[in-house]
C-alpha cells in the first residue's frame, strides 16, 4: 500500500471513531451485548422508550392537589392601615409529593400615599403535558373577585373619599404559574432536576392608573418564583416522582435508570437491566 494510501485510511478510521450516535439503537445494544463476555453481559445498557402520554398521565396524578395562595392584605378601619399581613401566602404540594405547606410573605408595595396588596388570589387547577424536551406543570389561577388592592395611607384631606375609594382595585386574570421540569435520574428510576418558574397574567384596573404591573414585577412574581422553585427542588418531592414512575418503568423492563431524555413523544431511557435471580 502506497503511503498517500496509508494516510487516507488511517484519517478515515479516525474520523469514524469520533462518531457516536446520540441514541443507543436496540440492534447496537444486542450487538454488543452478544459480543460481550458471560460475565459483563448483564452490565450492558440498554435502551427503552415510552411513550409520554403515559409518562404525563402518572405525572398529573402525582402533582394533582397542588395549590398556591397569594394574600398579603388585611383590612383595616385605620387611616395608615396597618394593611399589610405577613406569612399568609402558601404554597401545598399534593398529598402524592408528600402534602408539605410552605407559608411566605410577600411584601407590601408602596409608592407615595399608595400601598398595594394581593387579596386572596388562589390556584384552582393544575395541569401537567410535555413542553419540547421538558414536561411543564401548570397552576391555573382563578379569575373572580378583586386580586389586587390599592388602599390611600392619609386622612381626609389626601383621601377625600376614603382609603379604599380613594385607590384603584385590580384583577389577574388569565394567571398562571409554569413550572419546567427536565427529566434525570434518580435512586435508578426516573424523575427531574432543573426546575424553572414564571408567573403570568393580564391585569384590568378598576379606577384610576396604578403601578400594579411594578408591584408584580419586583415584588409578587420574584418570591412566589422563588419559593416554588426552591421548594420543588428539595429532594422529597424529587423521589415522590421516581417513586410514582417507578411501576410504569417495570412494566417495560426498565431496571437501573443511568440516563433519561425526551424525544420526540416518547421518554428514552438508558439502564442497566436487572441481573435475572438465579
Amino acid at each position: 500500500m502506497s503511503k498517500l494510501s496509508s494516510t487516507v485510511v488511517l484519517a478515515t478510521i479516525a474520523s469514524a471513531a469520533v462518531i457516536t450516535p446520540p441514541i443507543f439503537s436496540p440492534s447496537a445494544v444486542a450487538e454488543t451485548t452478544a459480543k460481550t463476555p458471560p460475565q459483563l453481559a448483564q452490565a450492558a445498557l440498554q435502551q427503552r422508550r415510552i411513550p409520554m402520554i403515559q409518562v404525563i398521565g402518572i405525572l398529573n396524578s402525582t402533582f394533582r392537589g397542588t395549590r398556591l395562595r397569594l394574600h398579603n392584605f388585611r383590612p383595616s378601619r385605620g387611616p395608615r392601615g396597618p394593611w399589610h399581613l405577613p406569612n399568609a401566602s402558601r404554597l401545598t404540594l399534593g398529598p402524592n409529593l408528600g402534602g408539605r405547606t410552605i407559608n411566605f410573605t410577600i411584601p407590601e408595595f408602596a409608592s407615595g400615599r399608595t400601598r398595594y396588596y394581593i387579596n386572596d388570589l388562589n390556584v384552582t387547577a393544575v395541569a401537567v403535558h410535555q413542553h419540547h424536551t421538558a414536561i411543564q406543570i401548570t397552576l391555573f389561577f382563578e379569575g373572580n373577585g378583586v386580586e389586587f388592592k390599592g388602599m390611600c395611607a392619609g386622612g381626609p384631606m389626601t383621601c377625600p373619599v376614603g382609603n379604599d375609594s380613594s385607590r384603584p382595585d385590580g384583577h389577574f386574570d388569565d394567571g398562571r404559574l409554569r413550572i419546567t421540569l427536565m427529566p434525570a435520574a434518580l435512586n435508578g428510576s426516573v424523575s427531574y432536576d432543573r426546575v424553572r418558574v414564571s408567573l403570568d397574567g393580564r391585569f384590568s384596573i378598576r379606577g384610576i392608573g396604578a403601578p400594579f404591573s411594578r408591584f408584580f414585577d419586583r415584588i409578587a412574581k420574584v418570591k412566589v418564583q422563588n419559593v416554588a422553585r426552591q421548594q420543588l427542588q428539595q429532594l422529597p418531592p424529587r423521589q415522590a416522582v421516581a417513586r410514582a414512575l417507578r411501576p410504569l418503568l417495570d412494566s417495560y423492563g426498565v431496571g437501573q435508570v443511568v440516563m433519561v431524555f425526551i424525544h420526540r413523544n416518547d421518554l428514552v431511557v438508558i439502564h442497566r437491566p436487572t441481573a435475572p435471580r438465579t
